[in-house]
């Protein structure tokens, strides 16, 4: 019987709460790396307002925007401490544009 693989890593979640971004902003500034490693898919969410950047090792990041308010949510889930907070700071530069 095949064994499902589940990606046991560890995530984390972030609000900015003041950061207006649009959709077109985040696919035009879409990272090809992320943490020095490159990004080697990008998924647009089925939601059509944010995106999902993996790295090799499995690990992600997912900015996702809203419409409503001056508000960004950045998520991600990596393999270690580490690199969950490397990813999540990736992230916050990402949307504050530094």
């Amino acid at each position: 019987m095949p064994q499902s693989r589940w990606f046991k890593g560890l995530f984390a979640a972030l609000f900015i709460s003041g950061a207006w971004l649009s959709v077109g902003c985040v696919a035009a500034n879409a990272p090809t790396e992320l943490d020095g490693q490159p990004v080697v898919r990008t998924r647009s969410l089925e939601t059509n307002d944010g995106f999902k950047f993996f790295v090799a090792d499995g690990s992600w990041l997912l900015i996702r925007t809203s419409g409503t308010e001056p508000l960004v949510r950045v998520y991600t889930e990596a393999i270690s401490p580490d690199a969950r907070d490397a990813l999540m700071a990736a992230g916050e530069r990402l949307v504050r544009g530094s």
